[in-house]
C-alpha cells in the first residue's frame, strides 16, 4: 500500500503539474500577461505589508506619546503644583510679618492657581493612565490633596491673623509632612509612568524587528515566486523556439525526418506553429518517400503503374502528380 506522505506529495505534483500545463495552454500574450500580474501582484502585496508595518510602528508611537508622555507632562504639573504651593509658604515666611499685607494675597492666588493645575491634571490622568494600579495611586495623591485642603486654610487664617511663626510651626508639624508624603506617591507614579514608556519603545522596537524580518521572508518569498514563474513562462517560450530553429536547420540541410525533434504540444501560437511545422515536414517527407518509390519503379521498367495510386499532392506539389503522369504517359506512348 502507498504510504500517506508519498500519495500527499503525488497530489501536490500532480496539482502543480497541472496547474504548469493550464499556464502552458494559455496564449502567448496571456502568459507574458500573467508572469507580469505576478510581478506586479506581489510587488503590491509587499507595499501593502510594508504599509501595515508602518503603520503598526505608527500606532505604537502615537500610543506611547497618547499615554506615558502626555501622562509624564501632566504627572509634572502635580509635582510642580505641589512645590509651588510649599514654596509661596516659605516665601510668606521669608518676607517676615512687615510684608503680610503684599504677600498673602500673592499665596492665596498661588495656592488656588496650583491647585487648580492639579485638579485639572487630575481630571486627565483618570482618564488616560492604563494601569489599575497607577489609577489607584492617581486617587491617593488626590485624596491627600483633598485632605491637605483643611491645614492649607489653618495656614491661611493663621496669616491673616498675623501669627506667622504659629503658622509656620503648623506648616512644618502638619502640612509639609503631608506634602512630602504626596510627593513619594507622584514620585512612584512618575517612575511607573516612565516604566510604561520604556515597555512601549521596547514594544515598538520589537514590533520594528518583526516587521523588518517579516518584510525580509515575504520578499524572498515575493522574489522566489516571481522568479519561478518567470522562468516558467520563459521556457514554455524559448523550448518551443529552440525545437523549431533545430528542425528549420534540419530543413535547410534536406532532412525531413526531424519532426520528432519537435514535441512540444500546447494551445498557443508556438503550439500551433510546432504543430504545422510537424505536418510540414511529415508530408514533404511522405512526398519524397513517394516521388522516390515512383521513380525507383520506372527505373525498373515498370510502367504499369496506375494514375489513381499517385498520391494527390497539395498546393504548389500537384504539379509534381502531373510530371509523373506525363512521365508514364510520355513512356507507355513511346514504347507503342
Amino acid at each position: 500500500m502507498e504510504p500517506r506522505y508519498e500519495r500527499r506529495e503525488n497530489k501536490v505534483t500532480m496539482e502543480k503539474r497541472g496547474l504548469t500545463e493550464k499556464i502552458k495552454q494559455l496564449p502567448m500574450s496571456k502568459k507574458l500577461t500573467f508572469s507580469h500580474g505576478i510581478i506586479i501582484v506581489s510587488t503590491f502585496i509587499f507595499i501593502v505589508i510594508l504599509l501595515i508595518g508602518m503603520k503598526s510602528v505608527e500606532s505604537y508611537v502615537r500610543s506611547m506619546l497618547d499615554g506615558p508622555t502626555t501622562n509624564a507632562f501632566y504627572m509634572g504639573d502635580i509635582r510642580y503644583g505641589l512645590t509651588d504651593i510649599q514654596r509661596a509658604l516659605n516665601y510668606v515666611v521669608a518676607e517676615g510679618e512687615s510684608e503680610l499685607e503684599t504677600t498673602l494675597p500673592k499665596m492665596k492666588t498661588d495656592m488656588q492657581t496650583n491647585v487648580d493645575m492639579i485638579q485639572n491634571a487630575y481630571d486627565i490622568l483618570k482618564e488616560t493612565l492604563l494601569t489599575e494600579e497607577n489609577k489607584a495611586l492617581l486617587q491617593e495623591i488626590y485624596d491627600m490633596l483633598l485632605d491637605s485642603k483643611a491645614h492649607r486654610e489653618k495656614i491661611v487664617s493663621l496669616l491673616e491673623q498675623g501669627k506667622l511663626q504659629e503658622a509656620m510651626q503648623y506648616n512644618n508639624d502638619s502640612y509639609k509632612p503631608r506634602v512630602d508624603e504626596m510627593k513619594k506617591v507622584a514620585d512612584k507614579l512618575d517612575q511607573s509612568i516612565i516604566k510604561a514608556g520604556e515597555d512601549y519603545c521596547d514594544t515598538a522596537s520589537n514590533s520594528v524587528i518583526i516587521m523588518v524580518v517579516a518584510g525580509i521572508i515575504v520578499l524572498i518569498l515575493i522574489t522566489s515566486i516571481a522568479i519561478y514563474v518567470t522562468r516558467m513562462v520563459t521556457k514554455m517560450i524559448t523550448e518551443p523556439v529552440a525545437q523549431l530553429t533545430e528542425v528549420a536547420h534540419c530543413m535547410y540541410n534536406g532532412e525531413l525526418a526531424g519532426s520528432k525533434v519537435i514535441t512540444y504540444q500546447s494551445n498557443d501560437e508556438l503550439g500551433q506553429l510546432s504543430e504545422s511545422m510537424r505536418g510540414t515536414m511529415d508530408t514533404l517527407s511522405g512526398y519524397v518517400n513517394e516521388i522516390s518509390e515512383r521513380l525507383q519503379e520506372i527505373a525498373k521498367g515498370d510502367l504499369t503503374m496506375s494514375f489513381h495510386n499517385i498520391t494527390n499532392f497539395r498546393g504548389d506539389f500537384a504539379s509534381i502528380k502531373e510530371s509523373l503522369v506525363f512521365i508514364l504517359k510520355s513512356f507507355n506512348e513511346t514504347l507503342t
